[in-house]
């Protein structure tokens, strides 16, 4: 994190702080890297001006280790978070063939893809809809079959993981398949909201 004794200026009878914005607008890591403001003043207003500069906390002089670790403890966390964000969009983006996506693009056209791509999302909720408890279990044999019809949704599409998730559906025995449609139903709502976000993207 960064913190500042920010330049401030008068205007109009108002205190503003300076520097926040320019390391905003340098993007990258500084769009997101926390900044601490510090400054004499305790005023609601000063914190609100220190916030519209683009401080993300706010400590007044003269400062106690308690608040500034707390400050600090503010701000790794909303890192820790970001980086779990960032570990899950790169999971997802890891269990796709993105460029098949591209490639499917190019080849189609983006019309015919995006009306393909609406379609086979549409199937894939239709199937995973069907895959319900009492489904499974009066018959198996059928929910196999639809397992394996969602494989060559997701393979299409270069959707690994949920492809791979719905294999394993197809192979196993009575006992398993509740648990594997389990896995298969988290594969597959991700794989129908990384298709809906990165193949539009594609």
């Amino acid at each position: 994190s960064q913190s500042s004794n920010w330049p401030k200026s008068h205007t109009s009878g108002r205190i503003t702080f300076q520097g926040a914005d320019q390391i905003r607008a340098l993007g990258g890591r500084h769009a997101t890297t926390p900044i601490i403001a510090l400054t004499a003043f305790a005023q609601k207003s000063d914190m609100e001006a220190a916030m519209r500069a683009g401080a993300s906390d706010f400590l007044t002089k003269p400062i106690r280790k308690r608040d500034l670790a707390q400050a600090l403890d503010r701000q790794t966390q909303g890192l820790e978070q970001q980086s779990a964000e960032m570990a899950v969009e790169a999971q997802s983006l890891a269990a796709f063939d993105v460029e098949a996506l591209k490639e499917m693009r190019g080849d189609i056209g983006a019309d015919s893809f995006l009306r393909l791509l609406d379609k086979c999302i549409e199937n894939i909720n239709a199937r995973m809809e069907r895959l319900s408890e009492p489904f499974i279990q009066d018959d198996p044999k059928a929910a196999r079959a639809t397992a394996h019809q969602l494989r060559g949704l997701f393979g299409q599409f270069g959707a690994i993981q949920a492809a791979e998730a719905a294999h394993g559906v197809e192979t196993a025995g009575d006992a398993e398949l509740i648990d594997r449609v389990a896995t298969l139903r988290r594969h597959a709502a991700a794989a129908v909201q990384t298709l809906d976000t990165v193949g539009r993207a594609a």
